[in-house]
């Protein structure tokens, strides 16, 4: 391992160990209507007994309490007091805080980020202090009150920027004096956190809606990070129906932790029960056409998707946690809900099965299924004492042709010499690695190999003539759990391709490699033609204990081999049950246009 490698992978366990304790996984809800359900006479039942709303989620695995909070509502609900009011309820139940600061009187999103009126037409200055000034004011506020969160959220879902026009960015918004602007307007919110609270460790996450769009998410956060924006948590905003499916969130979070090395939470997501109505308030979701594939909008199909979503979470790298949004917003008397089929208790305020969802998230097991662990078993049998055990074979290559690409264990996979991936030697002539592929993605990759010290042959790729980037890589589709058996043989002197063969794994048989070079002064005495390219040769398994009749298996002439063996190499595999293991098989090696009655080399030999 290089030192680059070395100084790489300590960064990346730095990242995991630095991180990773100081929250736990986040299971949590937004929950900001509960206040206006409740006084509207909504009620929440498990098994038919009425509940407190906020203990049925702690019951069930929720560690966490979102709610959003708006600078003058006219209505007063998410407004200072209000918020105040549920994060004290949360808190004496032992929940985490994650306060979600929309700087707006009502709802900010991608199409639409309104100033509070009481900042409408003031400077950009002005605004900026102004961004402080309340930021800070709501720590203070929060901490004196004990509720502190553990979490704040500046801004919501500002893929296209907040408080516009000011600090909008996108389309004809798109330019560096803009980004400026939105990085002066969030370094503000930033720095208010950090001088409102200096002894407590709150942390900030930047929130945008491009869960399933890694080349949004990478427009956005590689143009805030050039405005040296601090925070700690990427959130996005996940909603199979309006961002794609599992795998375009999986892509997403898989690529964006290596990228920013900030931890990740689905901060929004939700999934329909049912497309039925139950008040005269029309539905998001209510279109076949708009639900997962996989996943039907009923009980069942509403629990399983979210369950396979915490547990995708769960696997990838840097993955933090799962908010789910508005889980209690069902229809209350004078207040319909568009939401009253993507919560997770029915028409009747009845606890559905997908609460259960996100119980158990300590379950390695479940990674099964996002997750494959590819063996590649690497045999090197070659001219004698040409490979060492200590001799460096690494894989080098790519993921879906996205190279470098971290693995789920952190490793990173690449063409160059910033891949991780080591075989180590497993005894004999065998060389192994194990690695964590995501299921349907192509694996891409090669072996590359230091020199063979013996002969002094020089490093290069197993095909290909290219030191860069080799052609005629080796693509396998990940399906689940499965070992790639190589066979890999030395090379010429020089960056020269090497000569591997791919067996078949077979439960029943193993695979003997037979190997023979004919370049020899009794090889040739025999009958063997050097200079005759279109001479076959072949293995004759002779009649034994185990075979009753002589088994021919041709060999191929290999067209890369080490020095002066050039193209009097030949081999081939044969299959023999596994109860032969052990025992002596009498072999002869064949060539064509030898006599009819002896047309094999003289010598006899035995393998075991």
């Amino acid at each position: 391992m290089s030192n680059y490698q070395k100084i790489l992978f300590l960064f990346i366990l730095n990242i995991f160990s630095g991180v990773f304790a100081q929250l736990p996984y986040l299971v949590g809800g937004d929950v900001a209507f509960l206040h206006r359900i409740e006084n509207r006479g909504g009620m929440f039942l498990e098994n038919g007994v009425a509940r407190n709303a906020l203990e049925i989620f702690r019951d069930h695995g929720y560690n966490t309490v979102r709610l959003r909070i708006w600078h003058s509502p006219p209505d007063g609900y998410s407004g200072l007091d209000t918020t105040l009011y549920l994060a004290r309820r949360a808190k004496a139940l032992g929940f985490s805080l994650l306060l979600d600061i929309h700087y707006s009187d009502t709802w900010a999103d991608p199409k639409k980020q309104y100033k509070p009126k009481a900042w409408e037409g003031i400077p950009f200055p002005a605004l900026v202090d102004s961004v402080y000034n309340y930021t800070f004011h709501l720590m203070r506020v929060f901490k004196e009150q004990g509720v502190l969160p553990e979490i704040v959220q500046v801004g919501n879902e500002i893929t296209n920027g907040m408080l516009w026009p000011d600090g909008k960015v996108g389309g004809v918004y798109d330019t560096p004096a803009q980004w400026e602007k939105l990085g002066r307007l969030l370094k503000a919110a930033v720095r208010a956190i950090r001088e409102a609270v200096p002894q407590d460790s709150v942390q900030v996450m930047i929130h945008i809606d491009r869960g399933g769009d890694y080349r949004g998410s990478t427009w956005f956060f590689d143009n805030l990070i050039q405005q040296s924006v601090e925070f700690d948590l990427i959130g996005l905003s996940y909603y199979p129906f309006w961002h794609g499916g599992l795998h375009h969130l999986q892509y997403n979070l898989e690529n964006l932790f290596p990228r920013y090395g900030k931890e990740l939470v689905v901060v929004e997501t939700a999934y329909p029960w049912t497309l039925l109505n139950f008040d005269d308030t029309e539905n998001l979701v209510s279109n076949i056409d708009m639900v997962e594939s996989g996943y039907l909008p009923t009980p069942e199909g509403q629990l399983c998707f979210l369950r396979d979503l915490n547990r995708m979470v769960q696997c990838v790298p840097g993955g933090r946690g799962i908010v789910y949004w508005e889980p209690e917003y069902i229809t209350s008397p004078g207040f319909g809900s568009v939401w009253e089929n993507m919560a997770l208790f029915d028409q009747d305020g009845e606890m559905l099965p997908a609460m259960e969802a996100f119980q158990g998230t300590d379950n390695a097991d479940s990674c099964a299924r996002f997750y494959a662990r590819v063996t590649l078993s690497l045999n090197t049998a070659s001219i004698p004492d040409t490979v060492k055990p200590e001799d460096l074979f690494q894989i080098r290559g790519a993921v879906d042709s996205r190279s470098p690409y971290t693995l789920s264990d952190s490793r990173i996979i690449d063409w160059s010499d910033k891949t991780m991936l080591n075989l180590q030697s497993s005894g004999g002539d065998y060389f192994t690695i194990t690695l964590n592929v995501p299921v349907g993605r192509v694996l891409q990759f090669k072996f590359w190999s230091q020199a063979a010290q013996q002969l002094g042959l020089n490093e290069g790729w197993d095909l290909g003539e290219s030191n860069e980037h080799p052609h005629g890589d080796t693509f396998v589709l990940i399906k689940g759990d499965t070992t790639l058996p190589l066979h890999f043989f030395n090379a010429r002197g020089g960056k020269k391709p090497y000569d591997w063969r791919l067996w078949e794994p077979r439960a029943d048989s193993i695979a003997v490699w037979l190997r023979v070079f004919l370049y020899t002064e009794a090889a040739v005495a025999e009958g063997y033609r050097p200079n005759d390219n279109t001479q076959s040769v072949s293995v004759l398994l002779l009649p034994s204990g185990d075979f009753d009749d002589t088994l021919q298996i041709p060999l191929a002439r290999e067209d890369y081999n080490p020095g002066l063996t050039a193209y009097h190499l030949f081999s081939g595999v044969a299959y023999f049950p596994r109860s032969l293991v052990g025992k002596e098989q009498p072999f002869l090696f064949a060539l064509d246009g030898l006599s009819s009655e002896e047309p094999y080399l003289k010598t006899l030999r035995r393998f075991r």
